[in-house]
């Protein structure tokens, strides 16, 4: 592949983040390829073909967490995105009936209040670039004052409390606010989702509003999925960016960022550079910085911080390609949101408690969703697509390896789902098993880290990825990150892709 045109940016990446990012430019004016080294867009976030006919989610299934700025400034519902209504909220499964966790039940009122009012509060600080720590110039300092009055404009009930809340534990959380234990396990899990903590490692609280945002629906809100499955998000994207101007360039591997006198100066692509004045990157930072740049552009303790952004992947994704519908406690409304296997706070404590070890647990944490029951072109009729997340699981294991490990550890989660559903076992036509270090193979997740890093509090805001460098901008001038692993970190939003956007605007004036 030649491309004798010099683009004022280059893309590497066409998943969420990376799409938003090139449309967000184009409709600015600025001439704009991506290049990706799979044969579609999505990312994470596609929807893949599992066996003939039936079509399941690449690693993200649901869609609620997409902000809907990204979704209203791209215009990406004018492009075929439709976004499925009716979905369920979460239900466990345990040894007795299945629990249905019911948001409107007046015991977690009072939670759901305060993490409403204090994720409306952060949603100001995610929505756009961080100010400078440092400001300069009266602009920095406005921003800092809007920063810290996101907060303090909680009010005097809340601000302490919410100063209180973000270093907690969120089994403590739990234990102040809602008295039933499943619930207590369904929130405690939702907001461990990619984690590398269990429910009593302190700063676990945060992800219950980073993952259930007030455009979610808040804490314990229902799933949403899109119809195509959530690759129809990516697909829209990659729509309005070449409406936009976007030349989206799918099979093409970028290589190395080139760096000519000391800055950017495009990408080598399937063995062929490409020009540009500006590079921005929607993989992790790791791989972008160390693998693309390459270290000897940066300064040694720039690189060993890099080196120490933490991406430790817990999370093994299972795929399924049903001949029925599985048979859950609490029949077909079951299937409309997400099921949950591990229905006390200490299940999956215990199951934290092996990864801490680098061991497999042997009761996973298991989060399951049948996007073909609310979706049925996903599968031919009366089939099912089945997306498995298992958790936790690390990457590195003691004493052996995933080579070794993975069929059998599909077989437990296999054995684990057939108690719960009888007859699952016999109704899998075709399963895949992709391990934290499969997760890196195939979308170039350092760690296999979906985060691509760590949602912990000493890497969000002015400390992700790298303390001092969370202005989506890097030492190397004319190198940009966009993933999720800068602010305000993976989610599904699509945030990261519309601050870097906006970002590299503002340098460029």
């Amino acid at each position: 592949m030649s491309d004798s045109r010099k683009y004022d940016v280059v893309v590497i990446g066409a998943g969420l983040n990376g799409l938003a990012t090139a449309a967000y430019l184009a409709k600015a004016g600025k001439s704009v390829a991506v290049f990706e080294a799979a044969d579609h867009v999505g990312g994470t976030m596609a929807t893949v073909e599992i066996a003939p006919g039936f079509k399941a989610p690449a690693a993200l299934d649901t869609v609620e967490t997409l902000h809907p700025a990204v979704m209203d400034e791209l215009g990406l519902k004018s492009y075929g995105l439709e976004i499925i209504e009716g979905g369920g909220t979460t239900v466990l499964l345990g040894s007795e009936n299945a629990h249905q966790v019911n948001t409107d039940d007046p015991s977690i009122a009072e939670l759901r209040r305060f993490t409403g009012r204090l994720g409306e509060a952060l949603e100001k600080v995610w929505t756009r670039p961080l100010p400078a720590v440092e400001p300069t110039g009266v602009g920095g300092i406005v921003d800092l004052m809007r920063l810290g009055w996101a907060l303090r404009s909680m009010g005097k009930r809340d601000f302490p409390e919410a100063l209180r809340f973000l270093p907690m534990c969120v089994k403590d959380v739990m234990d102040e606010h809602v008295p039933d234990e499943a619930t207590r396990a369904a929130l405690s899990s939702s907001s461990l989702f990619g984690a590398s903590m269990g429910p009593r490692s302190p700063g676990s609280a945060y992800g219950l509003v980073h993952h259930q945002p007030p455009c979610a629906g808040g804490v314990g809100g229902p799933v949403k999925f899109a119809r195509g499955g959530p690759g129809a998000v990516t697909e829209a994207l990659a729509s309005s960016a070449k409406a936009a101007g976007v030349q989206v360039v799918l099979s093409s591997r970028v290589s190395e960022v080139i760096v000519e006198d000391g800055r950017a100066a495009g990408v080598s692509v399937n063995g062929e550079s490409v020009r540009a004045d500006r590079v921005v990157s929607a993989l992790d930072p790791r791989t972008t910085l160390i693998d693309l740049v390459g270290p000897r552009w940066m300064e040694p303790e720039f690189v060993e911080k890099v080196l120490q952004v933490r991406s430790r992947g817990t999370i093994t994704i299972l795929r399924f390609a049903l001949d029925k519908e599985p048979a859950f406690s609490g029949g077909a409304a079951t299937l409309r949101g997400r099921i949950q296997i591990g229905s006390t706070v200490d299940y999956i404590e215990r199951a934290w408690d092996a990864a801490k070890y680098r061991e497999l647990p042997k009761e996973p944490l298991l989060t399951c969703s049948v996007p073909s029951a609310l979706d049925p072109t996903l599968a031919p009729p009366g089939k099912h697509v089945m997306l498995v997340r298992a958790q936790f699981t690390p990457y590195q294991l003691d004493g052996t390896s995933w080579d070794a490990e993975r069929e059998a550890f599909g077989d437990r989660v296999v054995h684990l789902l057939e108690t719960h559903a009888p007859g699952f076992a016999k109704s899998i036509l075709h399963s895949e098993v992709d391990s934290p270090v499969d997760l890196e193979a195939r979308f170039g997740l350092s760690g296999g880290c979906l985060h691509h890093a760590d949602l912990a509090l000493d890497q969000l805001l002015h400390m992700r990825p790298i303390p001092g460098w969370y202005g989506y901008g890097m030492p190397v001038p004319g190198v940009y990150l966009c993933g999720p692993g800068t602010h305000p970190g993976g989610a599904g939003t699509g945030l990261s892709g519309r601050n870097a956007a906006r970002q590299m605007l503002s340098d460029w004036k």
